[in-house]
């Protein structure tokens, strides 16, 4: 997130959420919360959530017709395009 990478920050979030998920689901949050590795369960699902929101108001930014129906960002882009 602090590099402004929000594609990739939400994706790695995504991909360790899938790791972590398995654990959650057979074992709970309070193995998790008391595991070696540096990681708290609501933490990490806030974290997501953060990128996840970055992530779309990236999208928005950077592509504006992301906002647009189907139909009226196609019939923008060939009006764009003649």
């Amino acid at each position: 997130e602090q590099l402004q990478f929000p594609v990739l920050t939400a994706r790695l979030r995504q991909l360790a959420a899938v790791f972590g998920s398995f654990d959650y689901q057979m074992k709970g949050e309070d193995y998790i919360d008391q595991s070696p590795w540096p990681v708290r369960w609501m933490d990490s699902m806030e974290g997501i959530l953060r990128s996840m929101a970055l992530l779309k108001m990236h999208e928005a930014q950077v592509e504006p017709a992301r906002k647009l129906p189907t139909r009226r960002a196609l019939v923008d882009s060939r009006g764009s395009s003649n």
